[in-house]
């Protein structure tokens, strides 16, 4: 099925959550990254590989995940210049992902990280100087 249709994100999700436990985790990482990659504008491949991130043990570390979700927001936000899915769908994403990001930082504990991210946001969304 995934031959016939390389391109559907429910096909990839569920190939590479069948094959989890099938093969070494380096290579289950190597193969998200590739997916991510070559679909960088998807905001369901994006959330189900920093879900796979933050689940496997073997490859967990704070650093890496904050970088994994920091790629993650950036692609998305340059796929929304592209205009490639809606601006709604990619922003909704984006805020959760920023959301995510700030309870990983509290939940490890980097609480004023955390709240920082989101007080930046809040700041420099509705209090920002005219220009």
């Amino acid at each position: 099925a995934l031959q016939a249709n390389p391109n559907s994100e429910d096909l990839l999700v569920g190939y590479l959550q069948a094959i989890q436990g099938q093969i070494e985790p380096d290579k289950l990482q190597g193969l998200w990254e590739a997916v991510v990659s070559k679909h960088s504008g998807s905001p369901r491949l994006w959330r189900s590989y920093l879900l796979h991130r933050r689940s496997n043990f073997s490859t967990f570390s704070v650093s890496a995940l904050r970088a994994a979700y920091t790629t993650a927001i950036k692609a998305l936000g340059a796929s929304r210049e592209r205009g490639l899915r809606s601006v709604h769908e990619i922003e909704e994403a984006m805020l959760g992902m920023v959301e995510a990001l700030a309870h990983l930082d509290m939940q490890a504990g980097y609480s004023e990280r955390g709240l920082a991210l989101l007080q930046s946001l809040v700041e420099f969304n509705c209090f920002c100087p005219p220009l």
